[in-house]
């Protein structure tokens, strides 16, 4: 299964319509990795979350910026499109790769891969973009989870059920459970080695541009995967890129700038 589709927007571009997705790429810090759907709110407007675009968070700009991420607004016709709240890297999150969820104070509700301690953060906001709270940390209490990739689900019992890649007993993820304020924060199960039995697919992690326009990416996965990276410019008709086999869970790779294309897209798949 191949992993995350990345847009990877060139110099001179205003604009772009990505199967649903809108992203404006100019200036640089609306450079948009999505890593998620929207939902669609009691207000019928559409909400949803980048792991790229919005704020600086990285310390080695301008040679390799990195961006915290965003919440966005649209309407279901891909007019109004709003930027409600640019995360910072630091207590709020950032890079949040999840479908949000809309509680039953109708508040927008979610989770980032990074916040204090950088293990990743529980948070909502208003649908106004106004009142952003962080109502858990992970690693704040004994045995938690850390760094979600999945969104919130709402339950029944009106609490917020979810899990994350990493953490817990063994450091293999947890389930978790708070209520909408944060309260009753409770780790419901620690996974173990036995719990999986099958392996994810690689996933694009990161992206900075450098100085001269080019793309440099990140793509995650497990230890001495072999990974194909591929490349379109219509979401149809894909070529492969570059092979490798990633070291320490992850291998970067540099995506020349071809002035001549308008836009890039990028997926990662198991295998050669």
């Amino acid at each position: 299964m191949p992993g995350a589709l990345l847009a990877h927007q060139l110099p001179k571009t205003e604009r772009l319509a990505v199967v649903g997705s809108i992203g404006f790429v100019r200036p640089m810090s609306h450079l948009l990795l999505f890593k998620s759907g929207r939902i669609e709110a009691t207000d019928g407007a559409l909400y949803g979350t980048t792991q790229s675009g919005g704020s600086v968070i990285g310390t080695n700009c301008p040679f390799a910026c990195e961006l915290g991420g965003t919440i966005f607004k649209l309407n279901k016709a891909g007019t109004d499109y709003t930027v409600l709240y640019q995360f910072s890297g630091q207590g709020d999150g950032a890079k949040p790769r999840a479908n949000l969820v809309e509680g039953s104070d109708r508040w927008l509700y979610g989770t980032a891969g990074r916040g204090a301690g950088f293990q990743g953060t529980v948070y909502k906001l208003k649908r106004d973009g106004s009142n952003f709270t962080v109502i858990h940390s992970f690693g704040s209490v004994r045995d938690d989870g850390a760094f979600p990739a999945s969104g919130l689900l709402k339950a029944s019992d009106g609490a917020l059920y979810g899990t994350t890649q990493t953490g817990g007993s063994w450091g293999y993820g947890t389930v978790f459970r708070l209520h909408e304020d944060g309260s009753h924060y409770t780790v419901l199960r620690s996974f173990t080695s036995q719990d999986f039995s099958v392996q994810p697919p690689p996933e694009m992690s990161s992206i900075a541009i450098l100085q001269d326009g080019t793309a440099r990416l990140r793509v995650g996965g497990l230890s001495k995967n072999s990974v194909t990276i591929q490349r379109s410019t219509n979401l149809f008709d894909w070529t492969d890129l570059v092979a490798g086999t990633t070291t320490d869970g992850a291998f970067s790779f540099d995506s020349p700038n071809r002035g001549g294309e308008q836009c890039q897209f990028y997926r990662a798949k198991l295998g050669q």
